[in-house]
């Protein structure tokens, strides 16, 4: 069954190593997935729900980019009047 629970050390290296105290604001926020278990070295996620919220977040980070950048795009432009 082990293979199949990660800890907060292996959520840090699958979120590129974030700090600590990163992954513990980050792992007690209410978007991601409850604890599986809590055992006397700490809690236990399983796997595929760590992957699902890393998955649904990407999208949801990519999807707010786009969409701040169509706003960019649809901005009128400024009309730059040369020898004033």
């Amino acid at each position: 069954m082990a293979e199949h629970l990660m800890g907060a050390g292996e959520v840090r290296d699958r979120l590129g190593r974030p700090s600590r105290q990163r992954v513990y604001q980050i792992t007690t926020g209410p978007s991601f997935p409850k604890p599986y278990d809590e055992l006397q070295m700490g809690k236990v996620w399983r796997i595929e729900d760590v992957e699902a919220w890393i998955a649904r977040t990407q999208d949801e980070r990519e999807n707010g980019r786009m969409r701040r950048g169509a706003r960019r795009i649809n901005e009128p432009r400024e009309t730059v009047v040369e020898g004033g």
